[in-house]
C-alpha cells in the first residue's frame, strides 16, 4: 500500500457542507458545522470517496469537535461540483441525533437510504447531477447578490 496523508479539507469542503445543511433543513438542521473535524486523506486509491465518524474521548477532548468528516483527496479534485455535493449529502445522511441522550449517533447504510435518494432524485445519475448543480448555482448566486450589498 502506497503512503496516506491526513490533512484539513479545502474550504470547498466545508462551505459545500455549509450549504447543504441550510438547502435541506429538514434532513441535517441537527448537524452543527462547528461539531465538525473536515479531512482529506491523501492517497493513491481508497475504498470509499468519503466518511464519517463519531468523535469519542480523547480524539473529541484534543479537538473540541464531535465528528470527522473525511473526503479522499484524489476523488474530490477530479470530481464535479454537484458530485462534491452528492459526497457529502450521502455522508450527511449518516449523522442523526438522539434526542433522548442528547449527542449524536451514526446511521449504518441500509435499504432505507437508496429508498430515500430514489425518492428525491430517481434512478437517473442526471437528475443527481442536475439536483446538486442547481443547488450550487443558486448558493453561487445568493452569495453574489449577499457580497453586491
Amino acid at each position: 500500500m502506497g503512503r496516506i496523508v491526513y490533512e484539513p479539507a479545502s474550504n470547498e469542503v466545508i462551505e459545500t457542507t455549509r450549504t447543504l445543511i441550510k438547502t435541506f433543513p429538514d434532513k441535517f438542521l441537527h448537524v452543527k458545522l462547528e461539531d465538525i473535524h473536515f479531512i482529506f486523506k491523501d492517497a493513491e486509491k481508497s475504498r470509499v470517496k468519503a466518511y464519517v465518524q463519531l468523535f469519542k474521548g480523547e480524539l473529541q477532548t484534543l479537538t473540541k469537535k464531535k465528528i470527522m468528516l473525511c473526503v479522499w483527496k484524489q476523488d474530490w479534485e477530479s470530481s464535479t461540483e454537484a458530485t462534491r455535493a452528492f459526497i457529502i449529502y450521502h455522508e450527511l445522511t449518516h449523522i442523526q441525533f438522539n434526542e433522548e441522550k442528547n449527542k449524536y449517533v451514526m446511521r449504518d447504510h441500509n435499504v432505507k437510504d437508496f429508498k430515500e435518494n430514489l425518492e428525491l432524485f430517481g434512478l437517473s445519475r442526471e437528475k443527481i447531477d442536475s439536483v446538486f448543480s442547481e443547488i450550487i448555482t443558486k448558493t453561487a448566486d445568493d452569495n453574489k447578490t449577499a457580497a453586491a450589498n
